[in-house]
């Protein structure tokens, strides 16, 4: 069977640094951070009390749907752009769309709130909770996504914590490219939670003073929000409807090594080989790749691991310029692996690579090409890898190139 090329014409994304791609961009271009002091809860009994929440967006408490699915239909909005008056037109090509996401916790929120109602005796559930109850399961999102865009493909979501988007891009891809799906819309979603907020503090995963990935000082991640959609479809469904091409996806890779709940593998043999079978799906060697965004959560061991991996990688050649953008839109989890798509994508259409705010000063011996704050300028970029990895060594690696 011919193997169908993959393109990205769509994405959306809310983030800390705003709503919209174009407001991620000029964060991008300016290195300005989106981590800011909490405001909605008293993080009073921990050493850190910053977060990258997406202020600008204002969900709307007396909903049903908790936040992160908010926020993940107004992404959606912006990724899918023309293509339902397209759909409304040519309504048998709504059999060819499918949707695969991510997330860690779904909403989470919601089952918090729930939660916290049934334990008294005066909250018990009433008729207006049974919307309530259904919608925060973690699939209801892509369930919900699907009635809005009018979605009859396969529809699934991931949550395998921070690759749970990567994921979900991999398996998008892979149904175009097998003939199963014309269209997905791909990507993750996660909305700020003091539940998860403390949880990492308790693990010992959060900085204490700022989130600088790669850093010799680094020590630990600062938590964000976000929902990032890219609008993945085969070359000639694009073709067909006359939509602009931002990148093409040309293969992806996934595994676990099994190693340790939450730590990585310091060996990084599990994302190794994950980065190993994107190249080997894409058909392109580490030479090919001229930018890396890395999963670069700043805290000591994944940085580390990272750094290992990139070593073996590009043994004998230069290490490709590297960057990390959990300094401004923190450690989205379930919708990291998006955020870093759409930054990619971003950097393949011509903008400057992402800076990694905060770096300063490398481990010894893994002195690499670490984009400065704020950013840098290149020549033609034609192909980046974008790798992430998560708790239970879960690892997962997307290979994007130039529209062209």
């Amino acid at each position: 069977m011919t193997r169908r090329g993959v393109v990205v014409t769509g994405m959306g994304l809310i983030a800390a640094t705003g709503c919209g791609v174009e407001a991620a961009r000029e964060a991008l271009r300016t290195g300005r951070s989106g981590v800011a002091p909490m405001e909605d809860f008293d993080p009073s009994l921990w050493p850190m009390n910053e977060g990258a929440v997406a202020r600008d967006f204002r969900s709307d408490p007396a909903s049903p749907e908790d936040r992160s699915v908010q926020m993940l239909l107004a992404a959606a909005a912006e990724a899918v752009g023309d293509l339902p008056a397209w759909l409304e037109a040519e309504p048998r090509e709504r059999e060819g769309l499918g949707i695969s996401l991510g997330t860690s916790q779904g909403a989470v929120l919601q089952a918090a709130s729930l939660h916290r109602r049934f334990l008294h005796p005066e909250g018990l559930p009433t008729p207006e909770d049974r919307a309530r109850f259904a919608a925060y399961r973690p699939g209801y999102g892509a369930e919900r996504l699907a009635r809005e865009v009018g979605a009859r493909g396969p529809v699934t979501t991931f949550g395998m914590v921070c690759v749970s988007s990567a994921m979900a891009l991999v398996e998008g891809a892979r149904w175009i490219r097998d003939g199963l799906c014309d269209r997905v819309l791909a990507g993750g979603f996660e909305a700020f939670s003091p539940f998860v907020f403390t949880g990492f503090q308790v693990i010992g995963a959060l900085t204490r003073s700022r989130c600088r990935p790669f850093d010799r000082e680094r020590d630990g991640t600062v938590l964000g929000e976000a929902a990032g959609l890219l609008l993945l479809e085969s070359e000639g469904a694009a073709r067909r409807r006359g939509a602009p091409v931002f990148a093409r996806v040309l293969g992806g890779g996934q595994n676990a090594d099994g190693v340790h709940m939450t730590a990585p593998d310091r060996d990084g043999r599990g994302l190794e080989a994950a980065v190993r079978a994107a190249f080997d799906d894409a058909g392109v060697a580490p030479g090919d790749v001229g930018y890396v965004n890395a999963h670069g959560t700043g805290t000591p061991f994944n940085d580390s691991m990272e750094c290992v991996v990139f070593s073996r990688l590009f043994e004998g050649r230069r290490v490709p310029p590297v960057s990390s953008v959990k300094g401004i839109f923190g450690h989205t989890l379930g919708a990291a692996g998006a955020v870093d798509a759409i930054v990619t994508t971003l950097a393949l259409g011509g903008d400057p690579l992402p800076p990694t705010v905060n770096h300063q000063e490398a481990d010894p011996g893994l002195d690499f090409d670490f984009v400065p704050d704020p950013g840098r300028r290149h020549g033609p970029l034609r192909i980046a890898l974008s790798s992430n990895a998560a708790m239970g060594g879960n690892n997962t690696a997307l290979l994007l190139a130039e529209p062209g």
